[in-house]
């Protein structure tokens, strides 16, 4: 049949976006962390392919780590670092690895309800920075042609964005501000 061939199919980075948001919306931070580590990684082979899995997973983070700063807390923050770790070589070394590879986050590392970065013998985050991270996911321009089954959205500080007009482009966020 020719309509099959005309159907629009799900990438893996959608089906992993969509699972983070109903595990956040639940309240499964590390089922949310596991699925967005696992879309992260494929955004980040796409743009730096050659890299090793821990380099461009870092780089992603930090190439993106103002953008997910001003999303998660309302600051910018770059540079900053505790015992020679920045913020995305502790989420790759007490977050990403020993939940991907031991089944449960490093507890050097944390995920708190409120808006705060705390660095210090443990990284405490707030868990708008997962949201933040999704968000830079799916804003950047390597997953352009990603989608959602479902017709979702999401609110930041009163302003409401359809995922739909935001893969692919940081743009309709950047212009609100």
């Amino acid at each position: 049949d020719n309509w099959i061939h005309n159907m629009k199919v799900q990438g893996p980075i959608g089906r992993r976006c969509e699972r983070v948001f109903k595990d956040l919306d639940s309240g499964d931070y590390e089922s949310a962390l596991l699925n967005l580590f696992s879309a992260l990684d494929s955004t980040s082979t796409k743009r730096r392919n050659i890299d090793k899995v821990g380099q461009r997973f870092r780089a992603f983070i930090d190439d993106e780590l103002a953008f997910i700063t001003f999303l998660a807390t309302g600051n910018v923050m770059q540079g900053c670092t505790y015992n020679g770790k920045t913020i995305p070589q502790a989420i790759y070394t007490f977050a990403r690895n020993p939940l991907t590879h031991e089944g449960g986050l490093d507890p050097r590392i944390r995920f708190l309800p409120g808006g705060d970065i705390a660095i210090g013998p443990t990284w405490n985050l707030p868990i708008g920075f997962i949201w933040a991270m999704l968000i830079a996911v799916i804003t950047a321009p390597e997953n352009k042609d990603e989608f959602l089954q479902a017709n979702s959205a999401v609110n930041h500080k009163g302003k409401n964005f359809l995922i739909s007009d935001l893969w692919g482009s940081k743009k309709p966020i950047i212009d609100t501000y």
